[in-house]
């Protein structure tokens, strides 16, 4: 834990962890309940997309690069938003 503190600042991964909660919790109800095949194909595509940002994040704080690091964590945010958006039109 000290090696992660030291990298990456507290609040950083806390919103890591809870964004990586959000897309399984997420993507299990989407792939039960949605009938709109457009609408789950845009979910998916934005799910990979926000996995993508998330893991972009992890790596780059895992190097030291704190601004790179929050700003691949905005654009997780940003895809997580957009999968939201399209999961509202199951």
């Amino acid at each position: 834990m000290r090696l992660v503190s030291r990298l990456a600042p507290p609040a950083a991964i806390a919103t890591l962890a809870a964004t990586a909660l959000a897309i399984t919790a997420a993507s299990a109800s989407a792939e039960i309940n949605c009938a709109n095949a457009n609408a789950k194909a845009s979910f998916q595509k934005h799910m990979n997309e926000a996995r993508f940002f998330i893991g972009l994040a992890d790596t780059l704080a895992f190097f030291g690069q704190r601004d790179l690091s929050e700003a691949a964590t905005r654009d997780a945010d940003r895809a997580m938003d957009a999968a939201n958006v399209d999961l509202s039109a199951c």
